[in-house]
């Protein structure tokens, strides 16, 4: 799925006509140009350079303060699919987490720089697929590619070799290549729309936290997204399956991109647009 160059981008919609770069008139001419028709810029490299220029136009405090709920979601989907895995494969609860690509560092920026937020946010998630309470370590290092950008296991040497899989949020069919996937799409999409209605109702619980701790403002509605969130996964579910797997991969091809994220990142992108 590529949202990358899409002008309704709720957060390129929202800043493209408004943001300003101080006196800076180089980085102002810049922008105005990125954001020509006639520009091959994508809307994603629109919003990197005015990441990269936050001192000037200050987008990161925007984003904390207007768009906080969206990046809660993405964090709470990521955690939901790795509990997820973690059980559905098996294997106990992990002791510690460390968010080690560059890309983590929205955490920090648009969420909360308290670990202890964070891992309250962690332990509410991985408490709600185990069961009972969890004490998960959480590690945001100053500098990120601490360990591997792909994610990684740190284990004990003498302990079972753990085997890489492809997790599409549900085991009980044998997902390896695109046609075992569309053979079972229907088993599939039932286990995963009950999926996402669990991770909707533990987003609305992790909001309540965040107010609480007063990450988020108690003065903001956050209603319109937790409807969002509760809205028809099944639909987006099955078109961007069509589209972005079936339709593109031969059958045999296999089924590396995890089919649980294709109607979350659709919603994730909708949810900007609120």
């Amino acid at each position: 799925m590529e949202f990358g160059n899409n002008r309704e981008n709720g957060i390129y919609q929202k800043y493209h006509s408004t943001l300003k770069f101080g006196n800076n008139k180089n980085l102002e001419n810049l922008n105005i140009c990125l954001q020509d028709e006639k520009s091959s810029q994508t809307t994603r490299d629109i919003i990197n350079f005015w990441l990269s220029n936050d001192n000037y136009c200050n987008i990161t405090s925007k984003l904390n303060d207007d768009f906080k709920p969206v990046f809660v979601y993405h964090l709470a989907s990521i955690l939901f699919y790795m509990a997820s895995m973690y059980k559905d494969n098996g294997m106990a609860a992990p002791k510690t987490i460390v968010f080690s690509g560059n890309g983590s560092k929205y955490i920090d920026n648009f969420i909360s720089k308290d670990i202890t937020v964070i891992e309250t946010i962690v332990n509410k998630v991985f408490g709600e697929i185990f069961g009972g309470e969890h004490k998960v370590n959480i590690k945001l290092p100053k500098e990120r590619k601490e360990s591997t950008c792909y994610g990684g296991l740190y284990r004990n040497a003498d302990e079972p070799r753990v085997e890489s899989i492809v997790y599409h949020g549900d085991n009980s069919a044998n997902y390896k290549n695109v046609e075992d996937v569309t053979q079972n799409f229907d088993k599939l999409s039932q286990a995963l729309v009950e999926k996402y209605a669990i991770l909707a109702d533990i987003y609305k619980e992790i909001l309540t936290i965040l107010k609480n701790k007063n990450v988020l403002d108690t003065r903001t509605s956050t209603e319109r997204y937790e409807n969002k969130v509760k809205e028809d996964m099944l639909v987006p579910l099955k078109t961007y399956y069509t589209s972005e797997i079936k339709d593109k991969y031969d059958r045999e091809v296999a089924c590396t991109d995890s089919v649980f994220f294709l109607p979350v990142i659709d919603r994730v992108f909708e949810m900007t647009k609120i």
